[in-house]
């Protein structure tokens, strides 16, 4: 540069070597039709995280195959991120894994898994549109389908959150149903609520 000769800097470039690859704490359920992004970390062996690693040829694998993947840049505290879908309500094991070879020749392979489900959109049954009126002192039942379903790894802590905006208004009783989530609303007084 002789125009500018005061203007210069240096940069410290440091080749390291993996030594762990994880799927970081995220959340594992998305709605089809939508993507599920999961963090990916690749550390070295100081302890601590590269920056970005999207580039590096990882491989992801599937234990459904309605499920893709993709390993896409970061926007999260993380150097990569793998994009999951799916085409269908289900779960599905996704290992991402990336082999290299050391100085000896070694072969490394490092690799994390991580189970995924996907459910299908929570939309309203009976009324289909959503929306009813009932007379004080009534009672309809009301469903809706779809939603997460229960986690494939613990199903016994499956529950199912109802909220009820003004409790003055409807009283909601669970009714037991094979595949619908079915509630008995009660009207105790004349107003607009929503459940």
């Amino acid at each position: 540069m002789t125009r500018a000769s005061h203007c210069q800097a240096s940069a410290e470039i440091q080749v390291l070597a993996a030594v762990k690859l994880a799927l970081l704490e995220s959340e594992q359920e998305f709605e089809v039709g939508t993507t599920l992004a999961l963090p990916l970390d690749l550390q070295f062996s100081a302890g601590t995280s590269f920056t970005s690693c999207a580039s590096v040829p990882f491989t992801s694998f599937h234990s459904d195959s309605a499920f893709t993947s993709s390993i896409i840049p970061s926007t999260q505290a993380s150097c990569a991120e793998v994009e999951v879908d799916s085409s269908l309500v289900s779960h599905s094991k996704v290992t991402v894994s990336w082999s290299y070879p050391t100085e000896t020749g070694e072969k490394v392979t490092l690799e994390d898994s991580v189970v995924v489900a996907s459910y299908s959109p929570l939309v309203p049954t009976s009324p289909v549109t959503g929306e009813t009126v009932l007379a004080i002192d009534s009672d309809r039942l009301v469903a809706w389908t779809g939603g997460p379903q229960a986690w494939p790894l613990k199903p016994a802590n499956y529950f199912k959150d109802l909220q009820i905006g003004d409790q003055t208004l409807v009283t909601v009783t669970p009714v037991s149903h094979n595949s619908l989530h079915v509630y008995k609303v009660t009207c105790l007084a004349i107003g607009d609520t929503k459940i």
